[in-house]
């Protein structure tokens, strides 16, 4: 993420916003664009899930519409180039979890949840550190 000090106020401005890529493949691990579709997966695997929202700190996801919210959210956010949302995927594309980044002009903000039989696994780290390399690119 480029950064430049602007001579007028002496704050940094970022020259260029970081380019994203839809897709970022990690051996089995795989980041790719959160889209329509992922729904259901996202409400069976942790959104339906008391002990993974406790840790999220929401309530127990009950219908699967807030869901439909939630990536539709996730797909404007990531147009106007604000949040951009990865489905965490493996094998024949099965969805496990998200992760997001937000970007500011000096700092980036991470977020992500997981199915709880990936936990321990080191799938958040890996794709931590990928992202992160892509961000500060």
């Amino acid at each position: 993420m480029p950064l430049v000090v602007n001579e007028d106020t002496r704050r940094p401005e970022r020259t260029l916003p970081p380019i994203m890529p839809e897709r970022v493949e990690l051996d089995r691990l795989v980041l790719r664009r959160l889209r329509e579709g992922d729904e259901p997966a996202i409400f069976e695997r942790y959104a339906s899930d008391p002990e993974v929202c406790r840790w999220l700190g929401i309530k127990q996801v009950r219908d699967i519409a807030n869901i439909d919210s939630f990536v539709r959210r996730m797909q404007e956010s990531w147009a106007a180039g604000t949040e951009y949302t990865y489905a965490m995927v493996e094998g024949d594309d099965l969805l496990f979890g998200v992760i997001s980044v937000r970007i500011d002009i000096t700092t980036a903000t991470f977020g992500y949840v997981l199915a709880q039989s990936y936990w321990g696994r080191g799938h958040t780290s890996r794709a931590l550190k990928a992202l992160s390399d892509i961000v500060l690119k």
